[in-house]
């Protein structure tokens, strides 16, 4: 028999449930990473991130998992609907609370529903059972819906089969297309894309600049002060706070997610200026957070784009996710890829109006990939 139990906080789970669950997932849902953002104060409290995570059992025998959230607001999550919330305000209504399933101010495409496979109880029906006891969390805390953001795509469409509405989005990965060199790389693109990105490179190797890859293994604690001093410059300069993570969280995955964490510092002479943190695992680098404590005029592009594309290129890796939204990667070698989101919404005036807005945002996404504009940086082959 199936029974659902949520958790105020991953603590109150055992760790051997939890990763019989998520072993081999994303590094992102793991045990050790939600547990950091847990003991390090950056969700829980007064954040509005509220614990509570589900795992459905088979008698005692845990069967399925998803990393779920209390949300009072709609910061760092990176599928907005903000303009969801305005309209619900709007008219006097609460659109907050609302359930999230995602994992904080990460926006990385991966499952966020484990299922146990061949189980005696198929998948489907589980999937049922977690549907029922959403919509009784939603009455529980009168919230107003259920989002489970960035799922792959298999799993989001067979979330969307039943009953939990399929909402897409674009992003911007670099792929690795056997290149053995950036030259390799560059070749592939449009002769005006290509002097461009070379003109930008060239600019910051007048200034003598170094940049120094690091394994978690190699970075002293100094070094860590130093790249989340410059999270935290960015996060104050652009928006006026420092960030939605601090210092502890960064040293609690360096030292649980060790063999995952890349740390790149630039350097002007030996001084250290600006600092971006990845993350690798298994052929896919993740760019997530970078910071300078100097401007310096296309410092960011080189730091986060193609220092990482150099990397995904000596090592071998087939994808570079660099972050949600921007453009302008695209004028730098990266690609438009659908991303996806699943929500379960509660009954209210504007129920029929959002799935129209996430029927029609689907069908303009299609339809931009479709038409090829957004794939300008790339010769056409003959």
């Amino acid at each position: 028999m199936l029974t659902a139990r949520f958790y105020a906080s991953i603590n109150d789970i055992s760790r051997a449930h939890w990763q019989s669950l998520f072993q081999g997932m994303s590094l992102f849902c793991q045990y050790d990473y939600l547990l950091s953002l847990e003991n390090s104060h950056c969700v829980g409290g007064d954040t509005g991130w509220i614990v509570n995570h589900l795992i459905m059992f088979d008698n005692d025998t845990p069967v399925a998992g998803m990393p779920i959230y209390l949300k009072m607001h709609s910061y760092g999550e990176y599928m907005f609907d903000w303009n969801w919330a305005a309209a619900y305000q709007q008219q006097q209504i609460s659109y907050y609370p609302k359930l999230l399933s995602a994992i904080p101010f990460t926006p990385v495409t991966g499952q966020r529903l484990a299922i146990v496979p061949n189980l005696k109880v198929s998948a489907a029906d589980i999937i049922k059972g977690i549907k029922a006891t959403l919509n009784q969390q939603l009455q529980r805390f009168d919230a107003s819906n259920f989002q489970c953001l960035f799922n792959d795509k298999a799993q989001s469409d067979e979330l969307d089969s039943h009953g939990l509405v399929q909402r897409q989005d674009i992003q911007f990965h670099w792929f690795n297309q056997h290149y053995g060199s950036f030259d390799d790389f560059l070749g592939k693109l449009t002769a005006r894309k290509r002097k461009s990105i070379k003109k930008e490179r060239l600019a910051l190797q007048t200034l003598g600049l170094n940049y120094r890859w690091l394994s978690a293994s190699e970075i002293t604690s100094e070094q860590w002060q130093f790249f989340y001093q410059c999270y935290r410059q960015t996060y104050l300069k652009r928006s006026g706070h420092p960030g939605y993570l601090n210092l502890e969280f960064f040293l609690s995955v360096a030292k649980t997610l060790n063999q995952y964490c890349r740390l790149l510092i630039v350097y002007d002479s030996d001084k250290a200026i600006a600092s971006a943190l990845f993350f690798v695992q298994e052929n896919t680098l993740y760019g997530r957070y970078w910071g300078a404590m100097r401007e310096v005029p296309g410092l960011h592009f080189e730091a986060c784009y193609y220092q990482g594309i150099e990397y995904c290129i000596a090592n071998k890796l087939s994808k570079f996710d660099a972050g949600v939204q921007g453009e302008h990667k695209l004028n730098r070698g990266f690609v438009p890829v659908i991303s996806y989101g699943n929500y379960l919404l509660a009954d209210s005036p504007f129920k029929n109006a959002i799935l129209d807005v996430i029927r029609r945002e689907n069908q303009h996404f299609q339809a931009l990939l479709a038409s090829k504009s957004l794939d300008s940086a790339y010769r056409q082959e003959d």
